[in-house]
């Protein structure tokens, strides 16, 4: 769960980086907000250097969730790609290509996760407990994320 209020930088900048980032891919169903239960999409964008859900803007616009300084530095930055599957994504995406045909290329690339992804979340990431106190939740929200986490 994300903590909200928590951004120390220039959160319409970053939003607006966020948002106009390239479609990469999407999935079924739609993910919502785990703040305010907004849908927020069901893709994944890129910035050609890493690959992030389509609604993490939302928690940064909305919600002013903090974000590492190493994807908020690579957001500030135009990135060109070596990759001949990503180097498509990216001329589908400046032609405007439908999202239906960007999927097919982009669903076939294999994108490893950063590990300073993995360090970034061991540094600051809240436990269970602590991040449902971070909330305004009504009983029954609460209780149903309690149990999705198994809580």
């Amino acid at each position: 769960m994300p903590k909200p209020n928590s951004a120390t930088y220039d959160v319409a900048s970053v939003a607006d980086r966020l948002k106009s980032a390239d479609y990469i891919r999407g999935f079924r169903g739609s993910s919502v907000c785990r703040i305010c239960q907004e849908r927020v999409g069901s893709g994944e964008l890129t910035n050609y250097e890493y690959v992030f859900p389509e609604g993490l803007y939302h928690y940064v616009e909305e919600h002013e969730v903090a974000l590492p300084n190493f994807l908020i530095e690579s957001l500030m930055e135009e990135h060109e790609t070596n990759d001949i599957q990503l180097e498509s994504i990216k001329r589908m995406n400046e032609h405007n290509l439908p999202k239906d045909m960007i999927h097919r290329s982009g669903s076939m690339i294999n994108i490893s996760i950063s590990s300073e992804w993995s360090q970034w979340l061991e540094e600051t990431g809240l436990t269970n407990e602590e991040a449902l106190e971070q909330y305004d939740l009504t009983y029954s929200n609460k209780r149903n994320i309690e149990r999705r986490m198994g809580l």
